[in-house]
């Protein structure tokens, strides 16, 4: 059994739990998911970037 201890962006603790067969299968769409989830938040950090950039400018 392999277990994945992760968080999630809001703080919340979770855990996978997979058999060595499911793994394999699983692997490659946890970290499609990780790496989403990671582009998303960099994507909305550029996005509160911009927005104070622009705030700067207006004063």
């Amino acid at each position: 059994m392999i277990h994945i201890f992760g968080q999630n962006a809001d703080g919340r603790n979770y855990v996978i739990s997979l058999t060595a067969e499911k793994f394999s299968v699983n692997f490659a769409h946890i970290f499609r998911m990780l790496r989403e989830q990671k582009e998303q938040r960099q994507h909305e950090k550029q996005q509160r970037e911009k927005q104070a950039n622009a705030k700067q400018h207006e004063t």
